[in-house]
């Protein structure tokens, strides 16, 4: 697809709402911000909802550009780290053959993405991140973003997403590993990452404890202590829909020792007319989001990009 525009878009699907924004390579800033709310569905209708949702919303989106980044919840996706020896003769078919055992059906319905992790690999073995998406959700998504005149660029992981914001943001942290949370009303995502390179994720049902916010502090506390169990991350991220309300930010800080909340404009500029305080507010819902923009920034081949310049698995739409 030929691109004649310097502004790329990424959109995050969640349970209740969708986010967009969009960053231009021309003023190095986010440029447009949407959020639109609307009813939760059924889990198994989502992407009906979203679709039909994603319609509706066209006319908030008409100054947006047409090029747009989409992602898939991890919680559809088949995650893993495979070690191969450095010696192997034919790392594809291994890579292959490993990811084949996670999948539950045939593999022709799974497309399968790698990337090597440069920062876990020894002298003897190889390191490598596979992805497994469902075929069927990866064309229904970059379908769903047709149906409203938009031309999808890529389908990635939206935990992907979190980890390019963080790793543009907190350049300075990045060498260490860090947790990064990501709570919405009905699920809880853990992801450990270093130097911009994922390390290990975690999906977790929280939503019997959305609407108190002690209990849902104390659920998503243990649940952290359960993944980081002998590894205990330097620092701790949070964003999310969940903490946009202040009583429950100070609820959850105050049970989880040394979490901040993840600024995702810290480093990267906001040009959207909006005051601080309301800004803050929102970004707990548009961190994937920007993370997905910068990506799609930085593939574009801009020399000095905001982002790390990894390209965490995803597949072209």
């Amino acid at each position: 697809m030929k691109q004649n525009t310097d502004c790329f878009c990424g959109i995050d699907f969640q349970s209740d709402y969708f986010s967009t924004v969009q960053y231009s390579l021309k003023d190095r800033a986010i440029t447009l911000i949407s959020i639109q709310p609307f009813p939760t569905g059924k889990r198994a209708g989502e992407w009906k909802t979203w679709r039909r949702e994603l319609k509706n919303g066209k006319p908030r989106l008409s100054f947006f550009c047409p090029f747009i980044a989409g992602a898939i919840p991890a919680q559809y996706a088949i995650i893993k780290l495979v070690s191969v020896d450095a010696d192997e003769p034919s790392v594809e078919d291994a890579l292959k053959w490993e990811l084949e055992q996670q999948v539950v059906g045939e593999p022709a319905d799974f497309v399968f993405d790698a990337q090597e992790m440069t920062g876990v690999a020894t002298g003897k073995t190889r390191t490598f991140l596979l992805v497994a998406y469902r075929r069927a959700l990866v064309e229904q998504t970059a379908e769903m973003i047709r149906s409203a005149k938009f031309k999808p660029l890529a389908i990635g992981l939206d935990i992907f997403g979190l980890i390019n914001v963080f790793e543009a943001n907190y350049r300075e942290r990045s060498a260490a590993p860090c947790l990064l949370i990501h709570c919405e009303e009905e699920m809880t995502k853990l992801v450990l990452s270093r130097s911009g390179e994922f390390l290990d994720f975690r999906c977790c049902d929280t939503g019997n404890y959305a609407n108190d916010e002690t209990a849902f502090s104390a659920a998503v506390a243990g649940e952290i202590d359960r993944f980081c169990s002998g590894r205990r991350p330097e620092a701790m991220y949070a964003t999310g829909s969940w903490f946009q309300q202040v009583l429950r930010r100070e609820a959850f800080f105050e049970t989880v020792k040394g979490v901040e909340l993840l600024n995702p404009f810290r480093e990267i500029k906001c040009q959207v007319v909006i005051d601080e305080q309301q800004l803050k507010e929102y970004s707990t819902q548009l961190a994937v989001a920007v993370g997905l923009a910068l990506q799609r920034a930085s593939i574009a081949g801009e020399a000095d990009s905001p982002a790390s310049g990894k390209k965490p698995p995803e597949r072209s739409a």
